[in-house]
């Protein structure tokens, strides 16, 4: 079976998420499963700073209040276009 884990965090990084996360990706690996683990740490730096940093600080020169509202949905805009090319390279449905 093919499954991607997903997280709103980078990992790896210290902690008990990360840890938990890499754990059940190896344990389910160990039962032969195809597990794929997608986390802003899997995003090219330049990509992110491309789609996500730059535009932030320029809507931050014009609204500071929208700010974390826009920063929110640059991040999650980048991680569907990923995720939607992951889905269509790796062919997993």
């Amino acid at each position: 079976m093919k499954i991607l884990i997903i997280s709103s965090d980078p990992i790896p990084h210290t902690g008990g998420k990360s840890t938990h996360i890499l754990n059940l990706k190896k344990g389910l690996e160990h039962k032969g499963h195809e597990v794929l683990v997608f986390s802003p740490s899997s995003i090219p730096k330049y990509l992110f700073w491309l789609i996500v940093s730059i535009p932030t600080r320029a809507v931050k020169l014009f609204n500071k209040e929208s700010v974390p509202y826009f920063y929110k949905s640059a991040r999650m805009f980048l991680m569907s276009f990923i995720l939607k090319w992951i889905k269509n390279i790796m062919q997993w449905t």
